[in-house]
């Protein structure tokens, strides 16, 4: 994972702040970000507005190959502005990953061929590499359930769970 090209929008950086899991930004070499990212998450001091500005987040500015493009990208897929400027972002850097939690903006990366990862899938990804234990993954899942402002369910923390315990039996 260290060469892929990793794009995210505002989702998982503030849903892994109210969780107090920000450690799982270490499974990254970089991670980049466009500029309204930054500027929501930012501009009214969401939780992760501090984060971005760690080593491994690269801000990005938008030139005029990226605006026609999400221009495109938003009558086709009638995405919002900010959704479409992460995707023509990821498409035109040639992305391996979109970091997100938006269910419109993963079923549209994976038309194109990029891997939609969200916040759970971030966590479980630095739980196998060691980051944290079982016991303080499923209390970071907890509380994403409990506390944070991403939509989930019950089923899935349930899910999540269980296939976090399978993977540290088979080790």
């Amino acid at each position: 994972m260290d060469n892929d090209v990793i794009i995210s929008d505002s989702g998982p950086i503030i849903h892994l702040d109210e969780v107090e899991a920000n450690f799982a930004w270490n499974i990254f070499s970089k991670v980049h970000i466009p500029e309204c990212v930054k500027d929501e998450v930012t501009v009214t001091d969401k939780p992760g507005s501090k984060t971005i500005y760690g080593n491994i987040f690269s801000i990005c500015s938008m030139n005029k190959e990226n605006r026609e493009l999400s221009e495109n990208l938003m009558k086709e897929y009638q995405m919002t502005q900010n959704d479409s400027l992460v995707l023509s972002m990821a498409i035109l850097m040639h992305a391996d990953m979109i970091l997100t939690d938006d269910l419109d903006l993963r079923e549209i990366s994976k038309k194109v061929d990029i891997l939609p990862v969200g916040t759970i899938g971030i966590l479980l990804r630095a739980f196998r590499k060691g980051f944290c234990s079982i016991k303080q993954l499923y209390s970071i899942l907890d509380r994403l359930y409990k506390e944070s402002s991403l939509y989930i369910t019950d089923d899935l923390i349930v899910m999540v769970k269980y296939r976090a315990r399978d993977f540290s039996k088979g080790q």
